[in-house]
């Protein structure tokens, strides 16, 4: 590419001055989502996104419901216990998605090449239209 310019760079300094990210709190909450994809590699559990929390506090209620924890040792296995099924709930999302993703895909590719057969055989189809519409 190059090396800039005095002048480029000057102009580069002026707007780093005026970038200075998101101010409310609802801007930064949806700027450290940013570059979330999935959250399995997250450090926080949980997203600060409704979904994934309103997730996590079900799986809670159920796994403290149907286990009934008695002592402290057991609610802290319980909340692993509903940590690990909302984390497998994730991996089990991001996989179909992933699936529903590629078939999409697949389709779309298979129509293109669909369509540049069709075009090729419009183009024979003066010079031989026996064999196109043999084809």
């Amino acid at each position: 590419m190059g090396t800039a310019s005095p002048k480029q760079i000057e102009a580069n300094r002026r707007n780093a001055q005026r970038s200075t990210g998101p101010r409310t709190p609802e801007g930064k909450a949806r700027s450290r989502r940013n570059g979330l994809k999935h959250g399995l590699a997250a450090e926080v559990l949980v997203p600060e996104d409704d979904r994934h929390r309103a997730a996590f506090d079900a799986a809670l209620a159920r796994w403290e419901r149907e286990a009934g924890p008695d002592n402290v040792v057991e609610r802290h296995l319980v909340r692993r216990a509903a940590v690990a099924s909302v984390i497998l709930d994730r991996i089990d999302e991001g996989r179909e998605s992933s699936r529903r993703e590629a078939a999409r895909r697949a389709v779309e590719a298979w129509e293109r090449r669909r369509q540049a057969r069709a075009r090729r055989q419009a183009q024979r189809l003066s010079s031989d239209p026996a064999n196109v519409v043999a084809d």
